[in-house]
């Protein structure tokens, strides 16, 4: 256990815990990678993980998977989006009325009452497709072509204002990982990845007017190349791990800009990945009944020292009951757990190659002072050889 006291101080030290200044009315943590597993257990993951997305989740449980059995994951899509509410499609049925009959201060008025009545709220919507991953004991690499996510943010400055916040991220993500004796594994990764993003205000004059536009040129872009370093430590002979995992450790950002979709160089570069680091733990318990049952359960603190970070936003807890048939290809798992302190639950179906995974869970948007919930759904559909 004492081998693990020197390398986590070094985790420390390399993070600088300073806190920026929350901007722009964006007080949520965006997650670089979503797993429809992980959120559906509360996103208390860091110790958890076993396949291959330990790439993305701690790089030193890549250590554990089996040298004789690749893994490759392939997903076709997984979908995340704010559950039902129909702010827009009320929003687009006021403009396009709005647009065709009244005076100007009618429409201005009507707008500005529909996003008045929803102050406080966000809406978001995340599409991750295309992607593939591969893993062997010791090694992964990842490739995620589109990851786009977008998100509404009503707030009012001068007057009602929807605040629009755009990624498109595009990465190559290789890890390691390999361990130092029987209890502790290290593990790192590097990733290389380019990102547009858009942010635009849109207040309700402008919308009623239709005098908002939208042109590439607003957009940055940049490519960007970090590094994450990670720690599994399993307590000898009790079933339970604890995982660190330190991501971004450059947290330059981007810096390179290719100028594809956007020549001006005076745009900017995007915000940056934003260094953070991952504590975690997993007590993973007997098998029950006869051996096909899986019970477990997780915690983590997640996120420290990203700009927005807050304790309610970094506790995560987690649980999971999982299921394999002995003598045909079918597992199926029920999660359930708190992701800052907000309810998730999920489950998996595995079927041969074919996996469907569904995760309801909610997302602290709001400052470290008020608490304001995105209720989120998420579906992923995938192949897992």
């Amino acid at each position: 256990m004492l081998k693990i006291v020197p390398l986590a101080l070094l985790f420390l030290i390399i993070t600088n815990p300073l806190f920026a200044k929350e901007s722009n009315f964006i007080y949520s943590i965006r997650q670089e990678y979503l797993s429809t597993r992980a959120m559906g257990m509360g996103n208390a993951y860091t110790a958890v993980v076993e396949n291959s997305e330990a790439l993305y989740f701690n790089p030193a449980a890549l250590s554990l998977l089996q040298s004789t059995s690749p893994e490759f994951i392939f997903t076709f899509g997984q979908v995340a989006s704010t559950v039902g509410d129909n702010f827009f499609k009320k929003l687009y049925d006021d403009i396009s009325t709005s647009s065709k009959k009244g005076s100007s201060s009618d429409r201005t008025s009507t707008l500005a009452n529909l996003i008045e009545s929803k102050y406080g709220k966000s809406y978001s919507a995340r599409l991750h497709t295309l992607s593939a991953l591969y893993g062997r004991k010791g090694f992964a690499m990842g490739f995620i072509p589109i990851d786009l996510t977008a998100n509404l943010f009503v707030h009012q400055q001068i007057g009602p204002t929807i605040i629009l916040n755009a990624y498109e991220d595009s990465s190559i993500t290789l890890g390691y990982g390999v361990k130092l004796s029987n209890a502790l594994a290290i593990g790192v990764s590097a990733k290389s990845l380019y990102r547009i993003y858009y942010y635009k205000n849109l207040p309700a004059i402008e919308l009623a007017n239709n005098s908002t536009s939208f042109h590439r040129s607003q957009a940055q872009e940049g490519v960007a190349f970090d590094a994450d370093l990670a720690l599994l430590y399993t307590l000898p002979s009790y079933p339970v791990s604890l995982g660190v995992h330190c991501k971004n450790l450059l947290d330059q950002g981007p810096k390179y800009d290719p100028n594809i979709i956007n020549s001006n160089s005076n745009a900017g570069m995007p915000p940056k990945l934003a260094r953070r680091v991952d504590f975690g733990m997993k007590a993973e318990f007997a098998k029950i009944w006869k051996a096909r049952l899986r019970p477990l359960l997780s915690a983590d603190i997640r996120d420290s020292f990203h700009p927005n970070w807050s304790l309610r936003k970094g506790i995560h807890l987690g649980s999971e009951l999982s299921y394999a048939h002995p003598s045909y290809p079918l597992a199926l798992a029920l999660r359930t757990g708190l992701g800052q302190l907000y309810l998730s639950y999920g489950f998996s179906l595995k079927l041969f190659w074919f996996t469907l995974e569904y995760a309801r869970y909610g997302e602290e948007v709001g400052t470290r002072g008020t608490h304001q919930q995105n209720r989120t759904d998420m579906l992923r559909v995938a192949l897992i050889f």
